[in-house]
């Protein structure tokens, strides 16, 4: 499966030039690498030095703290085990919290991977433009954006281009993870698509994709779907109706 492709270690096809401009990123297993590259961490090495410089400054401090109590008691001939634990304790206490706290400045908050795949008739039409989508889940409060994820560096998509066109970078204006999104991708020639998922613990997106899949699922009626991991037969996309509120409950706040 497609999906399973991307997720075991990478397409070995190259990217191919686009026939209308940019560099394009690839076949339809391409949605799972490209989420993964957005996903990763991009400051880690920061954070990763930033822990390491705290913990060394805390180490330094804990043996300042002890070290007359070391040497007093080692002068009667005492070693006191826990007077060298206490330094240890304090760098990594240090540097556990210092990279956690540099990652969530630096990368925004931690993120999920998952997926869904979906299934169709090969070579079916009456996709939706993306506008129309829009419309549909502006109505149940999301403000959506996409962009073609498909070429570099990624570009607008035109209110009027379908949404079997490419691969589409998905984002929510209310989230407030910068790493978090999901990624729409419809092989039509091959009858089956994937909706890739990366999202924080708040589970906006994870909601997102199920009221994206119903907007779907309503003008392709032969739409079938599942989640990527699961060893099930896809149903119909229906089975996610009884499943969601009426209003996302994800849904953030609008930012002020």
């Amino acid at each position: 499966m497609l999906i399973g492709m991307a997720e075991n270690g990478g397409s070995t096809s190259q990217a191919s030039p686009d026939p209308e401009g940019g560099d394009s990123l690839g076949p339809a297993e391409d949605a799972a690498l490209f989420l993964r590259e957005v996903a990763r961490e991009k400051h880690g090495l920061l954070a990763g030095c930033l822990a390491a410089a705290a913990a060394t400054l805390l180490l330094g401090i804990g043996w300042m703290l002890v070290r007359d109590d070391i040497a007093a008691n080692r002068s009667v001939g005492l070693i006191v085990f826990e007077h060298y634990r206490f330094p240890l304790l304090l760098a990594g206490i240090a540097g556990v919290a210092v990279y956690a706290l540099s990652s969530r400045l630096l990368d925004g908050p931690q993120v999920r991977r998952h997926s869904y795949a979906l299934f169709f008739p090969p070579g079916c039409s009456g996709w939706p433009h993306f506008s129309e989508l829009q419309a549909d889940l502006a109505k149940l409060g999301y403000r959506v954006s996409a962009q073609r994820a498909d070429r570099l560096p990624p570009a607008p998509v035109p209110d009027d281009a379908a949404v079997d066109e490419g691969m589409l970078w998905i984002r929510e204006a209310h989230s407030s993870a910068p790493r978090a999104g999901l990624v729409l991708q419809l092989h039509t020639a091959h009858g089956e698509g994937c909706i890739e998922i990366a999202d924080s613990s708040r589970g906006l997106y994870s909601e997102l994709a199920m009221f994206l899949i119903v907007s779907l699922g309503e003008r392709v009626p032969d739409l079938t779907c599942k989640e990527a991991t699961s060893s099930l037969s896809a149903e119909s996309w229906e089975w996610l109706r009884p499943q969601l509120p009426d209003l996302p409950r994800a849904l953030p706040p609008p930012r002020g």
